[in-house]
């Protein structure tokens, strides 16, 4: 595909959508936002990913462990979790 075509589809992948990534648009703007001056934003942005991280882990962990409570008692005929609270 172009060029343009492989922006498009990058700006939808969940990597590029993530709010803490640091963004460059040349080498040398790279090389400038990891310059010692520029440590506490690396920092913050280095506590965003931890903290987004472990948010999608929670949501991934509560999904499974729901569709998984839902799976076991569907096999011993009972209610799920989520049937009860329905």
């Amino acid at each position: 595909g172009s060029l343009g075509e492989l922006r498009f589809w990058a700006a939808l992948s969940d990597l590029a959508r993530l709010p803490h990534l640091l963004r460059w648009s040349s080498v040398a703007e790279l090389v400038l936002q990891l310059a010692i001056e520029n440590t506490p934003r690396l920092e913050i942005a280095s506590r965003a990913a931890k903290r987004s991280t472990k948010a999608a882990f929670d949501r991934s962990a509560d999904f499974w462990r729901v569709a998984l409570e839902g799976l076991a008692a569907w096999r011993r005929g009972l209610p799920s979790s989520a049937e009860k609270a329905s």
